[in-house]
């Protein structure tokens, strides 16, 4: 064991195996050990052995078992190995607590080897795991480790809903500009296979969500085809009317969608037609304190950047026009009071 550890051989072998695994948080884990590891080395030999001039324990009062082929050299207070492995093992629990347990195991046999082989007195290992520690926690304050967060997972409560064969009592709110025309083919695959179904399709002067509330508030099952932003709006007013909520992606990365399993429409469709229905709570991904002093939510304000080059500029030369900022689409009162302005200064076009 005492020889393995020599040069961080062991370490540096560990961390590579863990450098081409799967998981992240192991190659966080290896990487943070890694550097733990080489201030640790750097510190203990060419700090606080060259302070601490320790002998070593006389290497004759060693059984000839036990002894090392070569005796070190170097002063004996504080273990280099001993911090070495402390170091690393501490380095990577912060990143990888479960592969940080096991290497504390190994890491304590790694002290213990240089006491049973005569290299070290107990109290050197005792201060090299210290050291060692300490400087990896005190990395892990300079930069903190990535928690990753995981939400609360259940088993799906599956609703006693009816089948609706030909999509009755189904009302589609459908947003024809996600997913460059997807929307469009959803209308067209729904019209084929629920034929019953009462489908919406956006306007550009709609209010989102206005629309979605009416549609909730009249139909048994609220549909709505569009991008993750759409069918966000369309889970608020289904929860708020008490309706199921049928989704459709029509988006471009349909991250909804595809986390409860309707990655495709035809799902979505069978699932109508068969009364395949699930519910489950409505969950905080995330409720506490952040996750560390330097972080800082990024605060964005609406304006109107006025500019005809990507420069940054004010030398480049073009048409100003006027517009007007909205939370949603702009109302057919908003449009006419910006078309009169216009043609107040340049005239009907």
């Amino acid at each position: 064991m005492t020889r393995a550890a020599d040069h961080a051989e062991l370490w540096l072998a560990i961390a590579a195996a863990m450098a081409m695994s799967g998981s992240r948080s192991a190659r966080r884990g290896a990487g943070r050990g890694v550097v733990s590891l080489a201030v640790t080395s750097a510190v203990t030999n060419q700090v606080a052995k060259r302070v601490w001039r320790r002998p070593r324990p006389r290497f004759g009062s060693v059984p000839l078992a036990r002894r090392l082929s070569r005796n070190p050299t170097s002063h004996s207070l504080p273990s280099g190995h001993s911090a070495s492995a402390a170091a690393f093992a501490v380095g990577v629990a912060m990143e990888n607590p479960t592969l940080g347990l096991l290497l504390t195991g190994l890491a304590g046999l790694v002290g213990f080897s240089r006491v049973v082989t005569g290299a070290h007195y107990p109290g050197d290992v005792l201060a090299g795991f210290g050291i060692g520690a300490a400087i990896a926690v005190l990395g892990g304050r300079l930069v903190p480790p990535i928690v990753e967060s995981r939400l609360p997972t259940a088993d799906p409560l599956y609703v006693d809903t009816p089948a609706r064969p030909h999509g009755e009592g189904l009302a589609l709110v459908v947003n024809p500009a996600a997913g460059s025309g997807t929307g469009a083919r959803v209308i067209d695959q729904v019209r084929r296979e629920l034929a019953d179904a009462e489908i919406i399709t956006l306007r550009a002067h709609d209010e989102v969500e206005t629309v979605l509330r009416t549609a909730a508030e009249r139909a048994e099952v609220l549909g709505i085809a569009g991008g993750d932003g759409t069918v966000a709006c369309a889970a608020a007013a289904a929860v708020n009317a008490g309706r199921p909520l049928a989704v459709f992606p029509a988006g471009t990365f349909n991250h909804f969608a595809k986390d409860i399993g309707c990655a495709d429409p035809t799902t979505t469709i069978r699932a109508i037609k068969e009364g395949n229905a699930t519910s489950g709570a409505l969950i905080k991904p995330f409720d506490g304190k952040r996750p560390s002093s330097r972080y800082s939510p990024m605060r964005k304000e609406g304006a109107i950047g006025l500019g005809t080059g990507g420069d940054n500029s004010n030398g480049a030369k073009g048409d100003w026009f006027e517009g007007v900022m909205t939370s949603a689409y702009s109302s057919d009162a908003a449009d006419d009071a910006v078309q009169a302005n216009i043609v107040s200064v340049y005239g009907q076009q």
